[in-house]
């Protein structure tokens, strides 16, 4: 039978006791958020169990949950292929380790290579690359200090023409 690897990072549980009251009331939208989302793209509990239990109508599913020992146990345990939906957690090529780990020990997985990953999670870094191969999208500009955000405003920076009502500035952070 197929022996599947199944990469996820698994959302910690809040401890029980060091979550205030505060924390679980409801915010507004202005407010930031009580806890750190720091785990945001991460799955919980019942969304890993249930990735498991679908992939197991396909072969044998080997857990492998991408902590530090994930290379360790990929290496150890061999599976035929790696279902991949970990996010990583360190580092601008955070979203490719577990590919990158994959790929030295030769082992197949689902998803984008180690490059596509690293790559897409920084937009800047994919809007050039698109623009350099021809591929057309939209103007942007990477923002990286108060006085590039006033530039661009006042219409002082030629990278993008200033916002009005009828064209919008939409603003991302570059690396989620």
């Amino acid at each position: 039978m197929t022996r599947i690897g199944f990469a996820y990072n698994q959302k910690p549980e809040p401890t029980v006791g060091l979550v205030s009251a505060a924390a679980m009331e409801p915010r507004t939208d202005e407010e930031p958020p009580s806890i750190s989302d720091v785990y945001a793209e991460w799955d919980g509990a019942e969304t890993i169990d249930a990735v498991a239990s679908a992939l197991s109508a396909y072969g044998d599913v080997i857990r492998l949950e991408a902590t530090a020992d994930f290379p360790e146990r990929l290496r150890a345990e061999r599976p035929d292929i790696v279902f991949n939906i970990a996010e990583g957690l360190y580092g601008m090529n955070r979203e490719a380790h577990v590919p990158a780990i994959c790929e030295f020990f030769d082992v197949p997985y689902s998803g984008s290579d180690p490059f596509t990953l690293s790559l897409c999670l920084h937009k800047a870094k994919t809007k050039d690359f698109l623009s350099a191969h021809g591929i057309p999208n939209a103007a942007f500009a990477l923002i990286d200090s108060e006085s590039s955000l006033q530039s661009i405003l006042s219409g002082a920076d030629t990278r993008l023409p200033a916002p009005t009502a009828e064209r919008p500035l939409f603003v991302k952070p570059v690396q989620e």
